[in-house]
């Protein structure tokens, strides 16, 4: 992306307004398709109960019922 800089530098002196935008999008495109990605953690969620836990309410897409899963659940003894 050695013109990002170029283009940026120019894009925050442009006055024409349409112009400009068209300057910020160039710049967006090319972050788009030219960038990197930090990723700083995957989340793996992995969900386990066993026979004696009662109440436990399954949530898609969240880890341990939403969250709330010390104040859902009892061991049924």
């Amino acid at each position: 992306m050695k013109d990002f800089d170029k283009i940026l530098l120019e894009a925050r002196s442009e006055l024409d307004e349409a112009k400009r935008k068209d300057m910020y999008r160039t710049m967006a495109m090319m972050v788009r398709d030219e960038g990197g990605l930090i990723l700083p953690m995957f989340n793996d969620f992995v969900n386990a109960a066993g026979k004696q836990v009662k109440g436990y309410v399954h949530d898609i897409g969240n880890d341990m019922s939403n969250g709330y899963v010390a104040t859902r659940v009892w061991l049924d003894a």
